[in-house]
């Protein structure tokens, strides 16, 4: 998934600051906020990221986007 990330941002993407980890039991959330930029668009967007770890791998993640509508205009959706 974050390889293709990386190709639709053309390698811009950069995860810009990390606010609060919070863990209970086997999940964590994450206040993240991700920039990147290509040809005609621009993503700069605070998320909150929920994982589900097991054997020490994020086997599931449920992500919640502050302004969806400029995530799917970057990501193409």
């Amino acid at each position: 998934m974050v390889g293709g990330m990386f190709e639709v941002s053309q390698n811009s993407m950069t995860l810009s600051d990390i606010k609060t980890i919070a863990v209970n039991g086997d999940q964590a959330s994450v206040a993240l906020t991700w920039k990147a930029s290509r040809p005609g668009a621009e993503l700069h967007t605070d998320n909150v990221d929920v994982y589900t770890v097991k054997d020490g791998k994020i086997v599931a993640a449920k992500i919640y986007a502050a302004d969806i509508h400029q995530e799917n205009t970057f990501w193409g959706n």
